[in-house]
């Protein structure tokens, strides 16, 4: 007998301890595809969207926190172009 049948997913995978792991890169998955999504709507390249990041990336290159909002609305702006 199944010791999961009725139980939650999340459940299944907290008990096997990947739970965390699985929900990054469930996350980062998402991430990807809404930006491929976003590229093909706006005609965008790789090479385009990273250059656009760069603009908004401290010296590390990490995504400055006010530079995040800057950067989304900026795809939104390519996006309606």
């Amino acid at each position: 007998m199944n010791p999961y049948t009725g139980s939650h997913f999340d459940e299944f995978l907290k008990k096997e301890g990947i739970l965390e792991e699985v929900t990054v890169r469930a996350h980062k998955r998402l991430l990807a595809l809404q930006f491929a999504d976003a590229m093909r709507h706006s005609k965008m390249t790789k090479s385009e969207l990273a250059e656009l990041y760069a603009e908004f990336t401290d010296e590390d290159g990490a995504l400055a926190e006010e530079g995040m909002d800057d950067f989304a609305r900026s795809l939104a702006a390519e996006d309606a172009a």
